[in-house]
């Protein structure tokens, strides 16, 4: 989605784009018909925009102007094929092709006359390439050579870059017979022609909302205006320095610039990594906790569960499981509400966890069923730690609701690891207390004891062993 909000206005401004050039291209013809020079010269004894520059524009503008469609991008081939040989015969050398360029040029009389008054008026080769590789780039991308049509386009964008340098420094080698006019055709169609397919290839990279995309867009924007501004300052500096002074500040700019691009792309790179660490610890949470309870899930707790088993099977301690379910929950769901339940549940979770150590693994197995396993722990333990938490759960407070007196209590069923058991006898065992607890009336511990050797069946232990009354019972 990100990636769609950078790219499609990109592509949107192709076709505009392309209109307001193929405008301000005929606007430029009109200069030639109505004999305003500023219109196709801007700058006062500069070079001219040439009439067959203007007509390859206007040529190039009609090809990007037209819709994605598959008759549209035909027409917009054939016109670019078209733009093609008009530059290739600029570039051809030999006298036949000049002829037949003078037979297809409009206005010759008035650009001899400029010729004749020592005023340059001719098209360049620099725009003779730059309008070759706009028209090559619209072909490839008629014929689907989306990668070669994107390169194209980015090189079409060198040769007017240079000429606006050569303008900015006051350096009439770098603009030759590229007049501002054409410059300003010339940008523009190059970028048009690039967001033809921004959604494909080099250009999705790099619109790409990930940190190679905004690195690479970074990267690009610095490595133009740092080196361009060094370089004005350099050339202002020329004839006030000596070359050795000249020399130092090239080498203070580049050091400053690659300082510069280093920190950015750091900075950038360090922003979105702190995103992707957020959203790596936010999907391992919603991958092991429960949403509601912020306990494990029963995933993430049978996890746990085979690791210290696991534990528990090579050094030989008690490991003890305990099982929770909360009375009549269903009483409390049909009384108070869902909200009424989330609420019981989250009050119920955080006072178990509240009231365990940190080695203790804590998990909502389903529904109201919780499980605690207990490390290192003998049954004994495990049971008294149960009794602790019935009598915390029994003591909370909650306001009344209607059908019900607020009052909520749990059942636990208890068990220890005995030799050579797996996990789901385990766990099968404290299940069986835990149904024991409620079945002899709720709100009390039951503990199971080892798997009887004969019969293999769960034997319950029963009796007080210290405890007042209410809680444990077979």
């Amino acid at each position: 989605m990100e990636r769609a909000k950078l790219i499609r206005p990109f592509m949107a401004t192709t076709r505009p784009l392309a209109i307001a050039v193929g405008l301000l291209a005929a606007a430029s013809a009109g200069g030639y018909v109505f004999s305003i020079e500023q219109m196709y010269r801007p700058i006062s004894g500069g070079p001219a925009s040439h009439p067959l520059t203007i007509l390859i524009t206007i040529l190039l503008a009609t090809a990007l102007s037209g819709r994605r469609q598959v008759r549209d991008r035909r027409r917009s081939t054939v016109i670019a094929v078209l733009a093609i040989g008009i530059c290739i015969l600029r570039l051809w050398p030999g006298s036949g092709a000049a002829a037949v360029l003078a037979s297809i040029t409009p206005f010759n009389a008035m650009v001899a006359q400029d010729l004749k008054a020592g005023l340059r008026n001719s098209m360049g080769e620099n725009t003779a390439i730059m309008l070759l590789l706009i028209a090559s780039s619209i072909v490839s991308y008629g014929i689907r050579w989306i990668r070669s049509a994107q390169l194209l386009a980015f090189a079409s964008l060198a040769l007017p870059m240079v000429a606006v340098t050569g303008y900015a420094y006051g350096l009439p080698r770098f603009y030759g017979q590229m007049s501002m006019m054409t410059v300003t055709f010339g940008l523009p169609l190059g970028l048009a022609a690039a967001g033809l397919s921004a959604n494909r290839s080099m250009l999705r990279a790099i619109f790409s909302p990930y940190i190679t995309g905004r690195i690479a867009r970074i990267q690009i924007a610095l490595g133009y205006c740092v080196p361009f501004i060094a370089g004005f300052l350099i050339i202002r500096a020329l004839n006030e320095n000596s070359a050795n002074d000249l020399f130092g500040i090239f080498v203070v700019a580049i050091s400053w610039f690659i300082i510069l691009l280093i920190t950015v792309s750091s900075v950038i790179h360090e922003r979105v990594d702190h995103a992707r660490r957020h959203h790596e610890r936010t999907l391992e949470r919603s991958a092991t906790q429960d949403s509601l309870t912020r306990l494990f899930n029963r995933r993430h707790f049978d996890l746990c569960f085979q690791a210290e088993l696991q534990r528990s099977q090579r050094n030989g301690q008690p490991l003890s499981l305990i099982m929770i379910d909360i009375d009549h929950f269903k009483a409390v769901n049909d009384s108070g509400g869902h909200q009424t339940g989330d609420m019981i549940l989250r009050a119920v979770a955080g006072t178990v966890k509240s009231h365990t150590r940190m080695t203790d693994t804590l998990g909502r197995l389903g529904g109201e069923e919780f499980g605690i396993l207990l490390p290192d722990t003998d049954l004994e333990s495990a049971a008294y730690v149960a009794e602790s938490l019935r009598r915390v759960i029994e003591s909370l407070h909650f306001d009344p609701w209607p059908g019900h007196d607020g009052r909520v209590t749990a059942s636990f069923g208890c068990a220890c690891r005995a030799m050579g058991e797996d996990g789901d006898e385990l766990m099968r065992r404290a299940d069986i207390a835990l149904y024991a607890a409620k079945t002899e009336g709720r709100n009390r511990v039951s503990r199971a004891r080892e798997t009887s050797p004969d019969a293999g069946s769960t034997l319950l232990a029963g009796g007080n062993v210290g405890i007042e009354e209410g809680g444990w019972g077979e």
